[in-house]
């Protein structure tokens, strides 16, 4: 077996293939994976935002500090690179490379998954930003430094592309044992 072998096995294995346009893939239906993305993003940057100074420039710093920013920023950026991978491993939603053709049912539980996932950050924003408005007022928290607001944008980003997924995946049917 030569390494190319070798190489070729280990995409197929790992489902890597279903990015390229070589092969044509049945969908998968991702239920856990997608909540564990949006856990460890949630996770890292409450990890990050609860670090007294997180960029430690000029600031004094401890040991149990300066690893709990490494934790933080393994949890949100793996967490981040996650979500832009995990709808090219997912259920069919159209945002594969090369042109997909969807039939009807999958268009269906596109337009349902889209659809809730764009009513719940809508939410999420709106809430946020009465918060927001409101956190100075009665001592509420909110980002106090533009890193911080950076990384809540992230995370927003990270969730409108993972909410989608999460969402079809559990719209569609469990497969039948024989299938």
């Amino acid at each position: 077996m030569t390494l190319l072998d070798a190489g070729d096995r280990l995409v197929k294995k790992t489902g890597l293939y279903r990015m390229t346009m070589i092969e044509s893939s049945q969908p998968r239906a991702l239920r856990w994976w997608p909540l564990l993305i949006l856990l460890s993003i949630a996770a890292g940057y409450a990890m990050i935002v609860s670090i007294p100074d997180g960029s430690f420039l000029g600031g004094r710093f401890t040991q149990r500090s300066f690893a709990t920013l490494i934790v933080a920023n393994v949890l949100f950026f793996g967490g981040f690179s996650l979500a832009n991978m995990i709808r090219f491993l997912g259920p069919r939603l159209g945002s594969r490379l090369g042109s997909e053709i969807l039939d009807e049912r999958e268009l269906a539980i596109r337009s349902r998954a889209f659809a809730m996932s764009g009513s719940f950050i809508a939410w999420v924003a709106v809430l946020g930003c009465f918060w927001f408005g409101a956190a100075p007022f009665v001592d509420g928290w909110m980002p106090r430094a533009p890193q911080e607001w950076a990384f809540l944008a992230m995370a927003l980003e990270a969730w409108v592309l993972t909410l989608p997924v999460l969402i079809a995946s559990w719209l569609q049917r469990r497969p039948d044992a024989d299938e």
